[in-house]
């Protein structure tokens, strides 16, 4: 159950380390959102990367940049349809283009089967 102002793990390796969530996408009195589902926030924590090397451009995440991403991992238990609860031990989320397109296509960590099941088949597709 992820809420308003929760700090997501960022599970890509783009440099943006945190996000806080300040919208969960799904409708007006939407409270909370579970694995799967879609939420904007802005990034709090980057990584310290070095400078560019004679010419070569690194796409920089700024701190305070609002990003959209979905969510991958959670802590809160959450029960499949086969009767099996999955947990994780920090929330996950992954960072997506303005065009919901994945950002960066490396993903870091394991990720639930709800997932899979689901329409972000795209998300998963180096691993399959």
């Amino acid at each position: 159950m992820i809420q308003r102002l929760t700090w997501l793990k960022v599970a890509d390796s783009s440099q943006a380390q945190w996000l806080k969530t300040f919208h969960l996408y799904g409708g007006f009195s939407r409270s909370v959102s579970t694995v799967g589902n879609l939420i904007r926030g802005s990034v709090r924590v980057i990584q310290a990367i070095p400078d560019p090397y004679k010419g070569f451009t690194v796409r920089r995440i700024n701190k305070g940049r609002i990003l959209t991403g979905i969510i991958i991992r959670q802590v809160y238990k959450a029960q499949l349809k086969s009767s099996i609860t999955v947990q994780a031990k920090t929330n996950g989320v992954v960072v997506l283009k303005d065009d919901r397109s994945i950002l960066i296509k490396h993903i870091v960590g394991p990720c639930f089967s709800l997932l899979r099941k689901r329409k972000f088949i795209a998300l998963f597709k180096t691993f399959i």
